[in-house]
């Protein structure tokens, strides 16, 4: 992927949480955990990190799922609707959380 579109996917991954938590109705309204509200209003730390392979993404996704972390995941198919391939994972945005929890699971990754 180009830089742009792994920082586009980045963003979207990064913010899917706050979807989440979106309440329907005439005013819109968002609910945020302790975490999420630590997180949007006190720093906002974001990390990109990188990993070798689609199979790599899945397993990091995978620890961090089992470790009860919140996991927003973006696939290709998220990204372009049109194409009927199948649905190859791209992006993973873990937490928020903090570093300590995230780290147990990002840890070995490197810097992209």
């Amino acid at each position: 992927m180009r830089r742009a579109e792994v920082a586009a996917c980045v963003a979207r991954a990064s913010s899917t949480f706050l979807l989440n938590g979106c309440e329907d109705g005439p005013d819109l309204q968002v609910s945020f955990s302790q975490e999420e509200r630590e997180w949007f209003y006190g720093g906002r730390k974001v990390i990109v990190l990188g990993v070798p392979t689609e199979s790599a993404l899945r397993r990091v996704v995978d620890m961090a799922e089992i470790q009860g972390l919140t996991v927003s995941t973006l696939s290709k198919r998220d990204i372009d609707e049109k194409t009927g391939e199948e649905q190859s994972l791209v992006c993973a945005a873990i937490g928020p959380h903090d570093e300590e929890s995230i780290d147990a699971v990002t840890g070995s990754l490197r810097l992209m």
